[in-house]
């Protein structure tokens, strides 16, 4: 999941060290534009309606580690951009 999040020049710097302090990591930046990515095991309701939803089909485990995985793997991502006032 990516989100883009657009701010003032001034608050640029700023933006990105309360993001990296909320526990973001910053994967690339330049002048206009910062990425940054947050690595975790997935949110919690959707590994319980994934363990609900699967428990009928009787692999549970297999879902949840398979998203597991892909929220360790891919994660999600912010952008933060500069905008030009």
């Amino acid at each position: 999941m990516t989100e883009y999040k657009k701010v003032p020049r001034y608050k640029f710097q700023k933006e990105i060290k309360d993001a990296i302090d909320s526990g973001w990591t910053l994967k690339s930046q330049n002048d206009n534009t910062a990425i940054l990515i947050q690595r975790d095991l997935g949110d919690v309701t959707t590994h319980a309606v994934l363990m609900g939803a699967s428990w009928i089909l009787g692999v549970p485990i297999v879902a949840n580690f398979s998203y597991m995985g892909y929220s360790l793997i891919f994660g999600r991502e912010l952008h933060i951009i500069k905008e030009d006032l």
